[in-house]
């Protein structure tokens, strides 16, 4: 049994070798290097609500981003469940906007009606021939133009890319992307990923180097994932009023509260503990996280991470 996926979902950037995660109903945006590890954070980890404010208020924002490929320009196709829309994303911005839909797959793409798409894709990659990209659904797979909507036939994914088989990949792929790299591909599923050089139309595809954790891979992921608690394991009310602190794992998020009321607004994005307090870096908590914590006077509050206590 694979482990719970690291990533749902990735799409390619219109700019050269930046690349968008979806982890539950956040994401980052991230400049990658093939075949090196420096890799560097663009955006950090933010609420999908707060950088695509058109998918605010849909299921692509709350639970989240489960697939997404991109087409031309600054455009995407992103999918939740059954569900799917296709948006500028405007990279860099807040501009975003849905140019089509949400509606459902089967309406977006009648030819997958009937067919173990329509009630959800796993993952995709866009080919590099024309405007062609591959679906991928639990064993199986199958070529689509999102132009003409038309698809090929549904196979199994070893039939179609044998260099999988006898991989994790054999059975399911939770996430992947086209890479900047021509007719190269990021495929991942559970804590690991491979790179794979495809070749459309045949099946002499080929592993670039073995697979291996997504940590090692990707080190400026460190810290971020994996997801594994959207809960709250610690809260502080600031000196600023009606403000408080929301830590989670080894994150936090500031947001202005009205009692009795339910339109918060978010002041401080999801951010590393280490990042929105530097002081902390290195310690365990913004390592580990703050489990724990409570105000006292002006801006001082303490925090608690297992045995140790700290005033900051």
């Amino acid at each position: 049994m694979s482990n719970p996926p690291y990533i749902n979902a990735a799409f390619r950037s219109s700019r050269d070798y930046e690349v968008y995660f979806f982890a539950k109903n956040k994401y980052v945006r991230l400049y990658y290097t093939p075949g090196g590890t420096d890799d560097k954070i663009l955006t950090n980890l933010r609420l999908i609500s707060s950088g695509f404010p058109s998918l605010a208020g849909t299921p692509f924002a709350e639970p989240g981003v489960d697939c997404s490929f991109d087409t031309e320009a600054s455009q995407a196709y992103v999918f939740s469940g059954n569900l799917c829309a296709y948006i500028d994303y405007a990279p860099a911005t807040t501009d975003d906007k849905i140019l089509v839909g949400p509606t459902t797959i089967a309406e977006m793409f009648p030819a997958l009606r009937n067919t173990v798409f329509a009630e959800g894709i796993d993952s995709a990659f866009r080919s590099t021939r024309g405007k062609e990209v591959y679906l991928f659904k639990g064993n199986k797979y199958v070529r689509l133009d999102y132009d003409s909507k038309q698809v090929g036939n549904i196979s199994n994914i070893t039939d179609g890319f044998p260099v999988l088989n006898g991989t994790i990949f054999e059975d399911g792929i939770d996430a992947c992307f086209a890479s900047h790299v021509d007719s190269e591909a990021y495929l991942f599923k559970g804590d690991k990923y491979v790179r794979m050089h495809f070749t459309p139309g045949k099946t002499d595809d080929t592993l670039v180097g073995d697979v291996r954790p997504i940590l090692d891979g990707w080190p400026v992921l460190r810290g971020i994932l994996p997801m594994l608690n959207p809960y709250i394991n610690a809260a502080f009310r600031s000196s600023r009023e009606n403000q408080v602190y929301f830590f989670m794992e080894n994150k936090y998020v500031r947001l202005h509260y009205i009692p009795g009321r339910a339109d918060e607004k978010i002041l401080t994005d999801l951010r590393l503990i280490s990042s929105g307090f530097p002081s902390l870096a290195g310690t365990p908590f913004a390592e580990h996280g703050i489990d724990c914590s409570f105000d006292t006077e002006a801006s001082e509050a303490y925090v608690f991470s297992g045995r140790q206590p700290l005033c900051l």
